[in-house]
């Protein structure tokens, strides 16, 4: 297929001896992006996944901005890029990030948007801001369904709220 002729002309695979825990390791090109989000979008969440867990932000974080660039009103690329760059520290960056998914998300990725927004604003000991993101998300309405993520994010934006409480 497409796909896989430009996986297949867009490594790079380095010399390494048998058995080396970097024996998979490749450098991703901007074609393999481009053909992987054209023919199978749902995999460039999959391919984020495995660069950001192995460290791998500098081939990451294009990857990140091409996905938000084609999708600008979907949560799902601010929030995984937001995570990210909470996971290098950058935390600044990352709040804008959050921002942006709070806007697009909506019911259970909205509150887990206000959770990401409410740690990081918390790490950068802005606090008050912290409260009132948690305070606002969960006035949103909850499904009388029990077996629903609703109330799972919910009960963790509530213990954020009162570890924020306290002294």
């Amino acid at each position: 297929s497409d796909l896989s002729h430009t996986v297949h002309a867009s490594t790079e695979q380095p010399r390494q001896a048998p058995g080396s825990p970097s024996t998979l390791e490749f450098t991703l090109a901007p074609a393999l992006h481009r053909a992987l989000l054209a023919s199978q979008p749902g995999r460039s969440h999959d391919l984020l996944y495995l660069l950001d867990g192995a460290g791998r932000f500098a081939e990451s974080e294009p990857l990140h901005r091409l996905l938000i660039a084609a999708f600008p009103e979907d949560f799902t690329w601010y929030f995984a890029l937001a995570d990210s760059l909470r996971d290098q520290g950058r935390r600044e960056d990352a709040l804008a990030e959050a921002d942006l998914a709070l806007r697009w998300g909506y019911g259970d990725n909205r509150l887990r948007a206000a959770m990401l927004r409410a740690e990081l604003l918390r790490d950068l000991d802005r606090r008050a801001e912290a409260r009132a993101t948690i305070e606002e998300a969960l006035t949103a309405p909850v499904p009388a369904e029990e077996g629903v993520r609703t109330h799972r994010y919910r009960a963790k934006l509530e213990a954020l709220l009162a570890e924020l409480a306290a002294p």
